[in-house]
């Protein structure tokens, strides 16, 4: 079994908070590859993963985090954030 922290808040300054969508699509998302259909990647070896990735221009923070997502499996763990580390500064500053 994996573990799994992701947020929910995303955009220039992480103020559009999309658990919402996430929650009523039944997925997680984490902010990258917002562009392609992935559906046919998951379950597939990383090394498939980071080359589709790859060939279509992706940041190593990309395949790094999802040739993981791409391959959980029953039983993983998924905790979503509700506050990102800026939105807490924010709030303390306030």
């Amino acid at each position: 079994m994996n573990y799994y922290i992701i947020g929910s808040k995303y955009g220039k300054d992480s103020s559009e908070d999309i658990f919402s969508r996430m929650l009523k699509k039944g997925v997680v998302c984490i902010g990258h590859a917002w562009d392609y259909d992935l559906s046919d990647l998951f379950g597939k070896p990383e090394n498939e993963i980071v080359d589709f990735l790859q060939k279509n221009g992706e940041r190593r923070t990309s395949y790094s985090a999802l040739k993981y997502f791409l391959n959980l499996k029953e039983g993983d763990l998924i905790a979503i954030k509700k506050r990102s580390i800026r939105s807490a500064l924010r709030l303390s500053l306030e």
